[in-house]
């Protein structure tokens, strides 16, 4: 899932969950933003993406990873395998 080194985290949490996401600490170093469109930028820089797949994926899809692409592929990757475990079976 990629190497554990410092990565550039950019996070994009959607209007609609944009409040919330703004009262939360997700790391020290964080700077957030609003996006025009009413959404929340949430960036700072950390290692650890196998620990920040499962942090985030409560986020379910209110959330937007933009970076690192790892983070990204390691959510994709988590939610393929709880389809696959969890989703209808015909």
């Amino acid at each position: 899932m990629g190497r554990d080194y410092v990565q550039d985290v950019v996070l994009r949490f959607r209007p609609e969950a944009a409040v919330e996401a703004a009262t939360w600490r997700f790391h020290p170093s964080q700077t957030i933003e609003s996006g025009p469109d009413g959404s929340l930028i949430v960036r700072f820089r950390a290692q650890g993406i196998i620990e920040m797949v499962h942090y985030f994926a409560v986020w379910g899809d209110a959330l937007e990873v933009h970076s690192p692409r790892a983070l990204r592929d390691g959510l994709a990757e988590l939610g393929r395998q709880l389809l696959a475990q969890h989703g209808e079976k015909i």
